[in-house]
Parts: C-alpha cells; structure tokens; sequence
C-alpha cells in the first residue's frame, strides 16, 4: 500500500464529502438473479461465499476500490478483499477480510479457513 493525494485520484469528490463525516459509508441496493449461484450452492458451497466472490470479481478491475481512506489519509492498496460478516459459534457475529483469489476453489478454501 502506498499515500496517494486523494485530489489526485478518481475519488476526490467522495474524498472532499465523507473524510470528515464521522462514519462514512455508502449503501447500495441492488435485486440480483443468483440463480446461477444457488446451482453452485447445490454442489455445495455456502450463498454468502458464491455471492462475497462474486463481489470480488466484479471489483477486481475497479481501481476505485483499490483506494481507502485511513485516517486523514488516501492509501492505494496492491489488492483487494471482501470484509464479511459471519455467525460465530456463541450466537454472536464475527467480521473478517477475504483476500481476492482468482479460482473459486482457492477462494472457497480460504473463506472456510478464515471464517471458521
């Protein structure tokens, strides 16, 4: 990861708008056809991976998504990842972040792992 001048990127809007609101965050709503996604959750995989991977696809070549701030600070990150949210074995709920795979299997293993 490295600073960059957020007036210099894509995000100077955003930047100027939500650096000094005090829980900046978007929300979009979207209905989605998973019905390809749910054939693959009859092979056996879980909904919540098929649809965080397929999140990760889509945002793989977005470089907007590559750019957070941290602080009073823009930082460019080298990859992404997916935070997800998950029901631990207390009743609780636990967050974790994904690293972005390339494969569905490889992705699959490592939500497993670590949201386990």
């Amino acid at each position: 990861m490295r600073e960059v001048n957020p007036m210099d990127t894509d995000r100077a809007v955003s930047w100027q708008l939500y650096i000094d609101a005090p829980m900046p965050m978007v929300t979009i709503f979207k209905t989605l056809n998973i019905t390809n996604l749910m054939k693959r959750r009859a092979e056996g995989y879980k909904l919540n991976m098929l649809l965080c991977f397929c999140i990760l696809q889509a945002a793989q070549n977005t470089k907007e998504f590559r750019l957070l701030p941290v602080g009073k600070k823009m930082m460019e990150y080298d990859r992404i990842g997916v935070n997800v949210i998950v029901k631990n074995q207390g009743g609780g709920i636990n967050s974790c972040d994904l690293p972005f795979t390339q494969t569905l299997e490889e992705f699959n293993r490592s939500y497993l792992e670590l949201t386990e």
